[in-house]
């Protein structure tokens, strides 16, 4: 797509979208190998759930910054206050912040 055509903040968007789907692998991830902590600490049934949603509109990064946007915020929080998870959250992290400041210089 021409640079002219582009809206204001899609470039954004677009460049975030390769950190969403690596993200929505990680957290797929983790939900696989960690489920037992998870359970534990009462987060994996709205892990999935977030899931479901966030891989339903994974090809609308858009709509995902409007409607969904507070609750993956949350999850991710939730996520790091399990001291037992902090090993793996790293790359989480990494994924979700790229997001954020491609979500913060769009202005969305």
């Amino acid at each position: 797509m021409s640079e002219e055509l582009m809206k204001s903040g899609e470039r954004e968007l677009m460049d975030a979208r390769t950190y969403f789907f690596d993200l929505l692998d990680q957290l797929n991830s983790l939900e696989e190998n960690k489920k037992d902590i998870l359970e534990k600490n009462g987060i994996n049934s709205e892990l999935l759930v977030t899931l479901g949603i966030l891989t339903m509109h994974k090809y609308y990064l858009d709509v995902v910054i409007k409607y969904y946007w507070n609750n993956l915020e949350e999850l991710i929080n939730k996520l790091n206050s399990i001291q037992e998870l902090k090993s793996e959250l790293n790359a989480i992290n990494e994924d979700f912040a790229k997001i954020k400041d491609a979500k913060t210089r769009a202005k969305l």
